[in-house]
Order: C-alpha cells, then sequence, then structure tokens
C-alpha cells in the first residue's frame, strides 16, 4: 500500500524526488488542488508582502518627506515662480525645475530621448514623461485646470495631503489584481508544460491520460515558482534589482526537464512492475 503524503512532504519531494511523482500521480483531483493552492499561496503571500512594502514605503516618503521636499512656488495668472531650481537625474529619471530658463526644442527633445521619466518645467509651462507617454501643458492651461486665484506650495501639500489616504486603496486593488493576475500565469504556464510533458511521454512511450500528464506538470512547477521568489526576494532587498532575460522561457525548460525526469522514472517503474492484465503505474 502506497504511503500517504500530506502537500507539504510532497513539496519538498516534488525538488528533488524524481521517484515520488509516480506517486503523486494516485492523489485525486482534490489533493492536486490543494498542492497548487499551497504552492501559490506561498509565492502570492511572500511577494504581495514584498510589493507592499516597497508600495507603502513610496507612499511613507510621499508623506514625510517629498511633501516636506517642495518648493516654495506660486501660481498666479498663468505665470509660474518657483524660488528654488531644481535638477536631479539617476537611472533613467530626470526632474528639471528652474522658471527663469527656458529649454529649447532641441534640448528638450535630447532629453526626452535619453530619459525614461521625466518631469520638466521651465519658463513656459510643463513637461511629463513616462512609459513613452508625454504631455506638455503650458502655465495658462494648468491655470485653467486648477482654477483662478492664487497657488502656492501649501495648497498642494494639503491637495496631496487629502489624496494620499485614497492612494493606499489604489494600492490594494493594484495588488489583488496582480495576485488574480498571477493565479491565471500560474495555470497557464502549468498548461503550457502539460503539452510539453504530452511530447515527451509520446517520445518515452509512456501512456498516461491527459489528465494524469496535467497533474504531474504542476508538480513540476515548484523549482521555477521559488525561483521567482528568490528573485523576487533579491529584488527587494536590492536597489538594482535582478533580471534575467527570456526568463519564461528558462521557467518553462526546467519544468520540462522535470517533467522529462519525472517520465522517465515512471516508465522505468511501469517496465519493472508491469505484467500483462495488471495495468496501473
Amino acid at each position: 500500500m502506497e504511503e500517504r503524503m500530506n502537500v507539504f512532504k510532497e513539496l519538498a519531494l516534488s525538488v528533488w524526488d524524481f521517484k515520488s511523482y509516480r506517486k503523486f500521480l494516485c492523489n485525486r483531483g482534490g489533493k492536486v488542488f490543494g498542492f497548487s493552492a499551497l504552492l501559490l499561496g506561498i509565492y502570492l503571500l511572500l511577494n504581495t508582502v514584498f510589493m507592499a512594502f516597497e508600495a507603502f514605503g513610496v507612499m511613507h516618503v510621499l508623506q514625510n518627506e517629498l511633501l516636506a521636499q517642495i518648493p516654495d512656488f506660486v501660481l498666479e495668472d498663468g505665470i509660474l515662480t518657483v524660488e528654488e531650481a531644481v535638477e536631479y537625474e539617476s537611472a533613467g529619471v530626470y526632474i528639471y525645475i528652474n522658471t527663469d530658463t527656458h529649454v529649447s526644442t532641441e534640448e528638450l527633445e535630447d532629453i526626452l530621448r535619453t530619459h525614461s521619466t521625466v518631469t520638466l518645467m521651465d519658463d513656459v509651462g510643463l513637461v511629463l514623461q513616462s512609459n513613452g507617454e508625454r504631455q506638455m501643458l503650458t502655465y495658462e492651461e494648468l491655470q485653467e485646470m486648477v482654477g483662478s486665484g492664487r497657488y502656492n506650495q501649501d495648497d498642494l501639500r494639503r491637495f496631496l495631503q487629502q489624496y494620499v489616504p485614497y492612494l493606499y486603496i489604489i494600492v490594494l486593488i493594484v495588488l489583488l489584481f496582480v495576485a488574480l493576475g498571477s493565479i491565471g500565469a500560474f495555470y497557464f504556464r502549468v498548461l503550457l508544460v502539460s503539452l510539453i510533458a504530452l511530447v515527451i511521454a509520446s517520445v518515452m512511450g509512456v501512456k498516461l491520460p491527459y489528465g494524469k500528464i496535467f497533474a504531474l506538470s504542476i508538480y513540476t512547477r515548484t523549482v521555477p515558482v521559488l525561483i521567482r521568489l528568490l528573485l523576487n526576494l533579491i529584488g527587494f532587498l536590492t536597489v538594482s534589482g535582478v533580471s534575467i532575460p527570456f526568463f519564461w522561457i528558462i521557467d518553462l525548460v526546467i519544468s520540462g526537464v522535470y517533467a522529462g525526469l519525472a517520465l522517465d522514472a515512471i516508465r522505468s517503474h511501469m517496465q519493472r512492475q508491469y505484467t500483462p492484465g495488471a495495468g496501473g503505474y
């Protein structure tokens, strides 16, 4: 009689014991789903914690540092005056604020071409760029948007502080959608791996129903998911983060290798144990 394993033991064995994959195929659908839920739960819990710390860290900086560093300015009658010039450049981000100078069209195009994120304010107007999207406003247009009157840095601080709590709600909604996207991506990758495993099984001559192949593919996702989690952790702990080119291909290759090794172990067992009329794995 086969030893019954809990999902935590299966999680460990799916990393290094390919012979155990034969036992995994004896699991019913509910237990296989429980394994995938555990694997996804670990990933989503830790990954969401990393993302939440980053997002709320940015919000903390916004509330306690950036708001305090807003330079003195006055917007009145379509004219913006900033007392102190600001220039900042780092990792594709460029901020330039100086209402006493004019940035020429040639200079502006050069800045926008060489930086991914730009905030530029000269004596004419405001230029914003993010992810290739650009927006340009003259101070007259900006005045029309906020209304007539006189506005200064204190008005901006009050405005931002009023809407900061809503940003927390937006962050939580974004995290929810990220989690739903991760769940969908997980099962989509399982589907792709199952097709790869189906081809491998056909080449090896291992005859298994597709439902068993799909279940096997879920167990092959353990190592790729843990690697993704490790990369996210490194990215959370370091400023630059980690980026591996074509990792989605490496991800599928790892699962494909695990599927091949597991199917090879299953084939070896079948060759040793099979007797005419007995069947089974």
